[in-house]
């Protein structure tokens, strides 16, 4: 299924191409909360992302990402997520004629550290498709604020029992 949706959504943007004279790098930064929800035991993290990207054309970009994150707890349970990197594609519509506001989907793959003291201390690296919805407010031509939501690491489609969604609001900067 996510082969399908990501073969439809290169398809979908072959047809658009970015002008020379448009900027094709961008980079950004994001602070947000992860929900961190598993069996018995939820916590809610703090989590900063620095993200770099490049626009393939109009409507298509691939970007690369580190989400720092840090430690939580839930009674004598304690989680924390040492660090997360993601590469993802993102596919933009504007609403806009003027490019100013636009949404866009993520879809892509993320690897996570963690380290836990349930059932004895445990250090883990897990990897995993991680999709999400966004939306892009432009101030100018190169300036903007992002907010977004991903759901990280989708354990779900791989028979694990936990969930990592992140709700963040960042700037983007075009070069």
């Amino acid at each position: 299924m996510y082969k399908v949706a990501l073969s439809f959504v290169v398809l979908m943007s072959v047809a658009f191409s970015v002008n020379a004279e448009e900027k094709k790098f961008y980079f950004g930064l994001t602070v947000g909360g992860i929900e961190y929800q598993e069996t018995d035991f939820d916590t809610s993290l703090t989590a900063f992302t620095g993200r770099f990207g490049y626009a393939i054309n109009e409507n298509l970009d691939v970007e690369g990402r580190y989400i720092s994150v840090g430690s939580g707890s839930d009674g004598d349970s304690k989680l924390s997520i040492e660090g997360m990197a993601s590469a993802l594609v993102k596919y933009k519509v504007f609403l806009q004629p003027d490019h100013r506001v636009n949404v866009h989907g993520f879809l892509g793959t993320t690897v996570a550290r963690t380290s836990s003291n349930r059932g004895g201390d445990t250090t883990v690296t897990n990897a995993g498709l991680s999709l999400g919805l966004g939306v892009d407010l432009y101030v100018d031509d190169d300036r903007g604020v992002n907010i977004e939501w991903i759901h990280y690491m989708d354990a779900e489609a791989r028979h694990e029992q936990f969930s990592m969604d992140y709700l963040g609001i960042g700037y983007i900067q075009w070069f």
